[in-house]
């Protein structure tokens, strides 16, 4: 960031409010990636869980359970086919708002970086016309001298 005594960028306000909108932006995008990852896990752990229990039901069906304890754990097991399909929807949801929030900061880091960058040129210029001042001033320094020594 510019910042030199003397020079002063005409919109800095606007310039500030664009560079807030880009670190909302950015923490929105970090808070939906972190709710999806938690979601992905989530949905790992219920795809592990029903697995398991399916391996323990054709265990179960292989020895002589009750088969009211077989009833049960297929019931459980549908529960859990039916969270996993839940979850896959909370997954996908979740994916769309992350990858909306990920263009919407781009978007916002590209605006912001178009300010910078006319902000470097505007100091630049800056730049360049206190050196000619200067060099001016410095010349005419150098006529003065010359002038009051007889101008030979």
């Amino acid at each position: 960031m510019i910042r030199v005594v003397g020079y002063s960028f005409r919109f800095q306000k606007l310039m500030d409010l664009k560079e807030r909108e880009k670190e909302d932006s950015k923490t929105k995008y970090s808070e939906s990636l972190g709710f999806l990852n938690r979601e992905m896990q989530e949905l790992e752990g219920l795809t592990q869980s029903l697995q398991q229990w399916e391996e323990k039901r054709v265990e179960l069906e292989r020895q002589a359970t009750p088969i009211q304890r077989l009833l049960e754990i297929h019931s459980y097991i549908q529960h859990l086919e039916n969270l996993i399909v839940k979850k896959h929807e909370k997954v996908h949801e979740a994916e769309k708002k992350t990858e909306c929030l990920h263009l919407e900061l781009s978007e916002k880091m590209r605006d912001f970086q178009v300010w910078e960058k006319w902000k470097e040129k505007t100091y630049k210029e800056y730049q360049d016309e206190m050196m000619q001042r200067e060099q001016k001033e410095m010349d005419e320094l150098a006529i003065q001298r010359f002038v009051r020594r007889g101008g030979t």
